[in-house]
């Protein structure tokens, strides 16, 4: 499966250094076989939780293959925990991964992580981590979404829009997800205009079909609406889409990221398992490998509205290789966070909490929530 390649090259890594550590500048290396996989599998186990859980933000979808690639195909799925199970390689640790979104009754994931003490990971934005950095602080460790595919998603037909900010001369009512913060940014910005916002957005399509056109989807993605919604018997129209990011967003999306009181006793599991979800990440997107399959089976076992055929899953994957959706940041390296966009984000996302009563320290920098101390600068897509 494809996550024996990811697991192997990442514990080659961790052999060589312990072998170097034990043997001093004379060590001859390490090879590869069994016995070096057993001694970085021991060193995982070692340092990792039995079972490491990630939180997710919503059903199980083709954006967070990646998650479900450091288990490979043939994981156990549990309907009733929205969950995706396996062991990292034969190191004795399980990797776990959680549906959330309307499966939890839309918690956010940062709150889930403090609700739950079993977590280990919740995927987290950059605009969420900001805003809770004080009730329920967490640090990234691994940017994930460098360009989120979250977007404006409308009715070329009924709306001719060059960028997102012509909606506020429509009349569209724009359907979301109450409370979020770049739904803020945006009526600030101007893009869009708050009594525009209906907030009663479950995620299901019947409000948008029903409204023949007329309404926009302000909470969706650019890699899935498009296509579901064409497929529907009740729509069956093509949808365009405009990212956030292009708009001038520029936070980083569902960040793997740990409470921030845990981040220097799971330092030593972080040093190991951060490399191996930043190559679990690269090898899906060179080839998913079973992994769209899974995602159907997870949804068909959940039974819930959200329903994902491989054909709408392939569609989403090709779109994140579009998009670059995981693509590198400016250095290079997969996963990392670039220090000048950090404090982009501040800029932006700081004044729309502030305006709103969010309680932000005035002193934040983007080391209160984000670190790349265990990220691999060798990881990349081109690697």
């Amino acid at each position: 499966m494809r996550f024996t390649s990811t697991f192997a090259r990442t514990a080659a890594v961790v052999l060589a250094l312990t072998v170097v550590a034990a043997c001093g500048d004379d060590a001859e290396p390490a090879a590869s076989g069994d016995e070096g996989g057993g001694g970085a599998e021991s060193e995982l186990a070692q340092a990792c939780p039995e079972t490491v859980a990630v939180q997710t933000g919503w059903f199980p979808e083709a954006e967070y293959g990646p998650l479900y690639n450091v288990i490979g195909p043939g994981g156990e799925i549990d309907g009733s925990k929205g969950s995706y199970s396996g062991e990292i390689g034969d190191t004795g640790v399980t990797f776990e991964v959680r549906a959330g979104g309307p499966f939890l009754g839309n918690t956010q994931a940062s709150a889930q992580l403090y609700i739950d003490d079993t977590l280990t990971f919740a995927l987290i934005d950059s605009d969420e981590g900001i805003e809770n950095v004080e009730e329920a602080p967490t640090t990234a460790v691994l940017s994930y979404m460098n360009v989120p595919p979250q977007a404006i998603i409308y009715d070329p037909e009924t709306y001719d829009l060059e960028e997102i900010g012509d909606i506020a001369d429509t009349d569209a009512t724009v359907l979301v997800f109450e409370g979020s913060t770049y739904q803020r940014w945006l009526i600030g910005a101007g893009l869009i205009r708050e009594e525009q916002m209906d907030g009663s957005y479950t995620g299901a399509p019947d409000q948008f079909v029903a409204a023949e056109g007329r309404a926009i989807l302000g909470s969706g993605y650019a890699t899935l609406e498009p296509y579901t919604f064409e497929q529907l018997e009740q729509w069956g129209k093509p949808l365009e889409a405009k990212l956030l990011y292009d708009a001038g967003y520029p936070i980083y999306g569902s960040s793997v990221a740990v409470r921030t009181e845990d981040l220097e006793e799971q330092s030593e599991c972080l040093e190991l398992l951060v490399p191996i979800m930043q190559q679990a990440t690269v090898d899906y997107m060179d080839d998913p490998n079973g992994i769209l399959e899974e995602i159907e089976a997870m949804n068909t076992e959940i039974g819930d509205f959200w329903q994902t055929p491989v054909e709408q899953s392939q569609y989403a994957w090709e779109k994140l290789g579009e998009f670059g959706t995981f693509g590198d940041g400016p250095d290079g390296t997969f996963g990392s966070f670039d220090e000048e966009r950090m404090a982009e984000i501040l800029d932006v996302v700081v004044p729309v909490l502030e305006e709103t009563g969010s309680d932000v320290p005035d002193d934040i920098t983007w080391e209160d929530i984000a670190t790349n101390e265990f990220i691999d600068p060798d990881i990349s897509m081109g690697s």
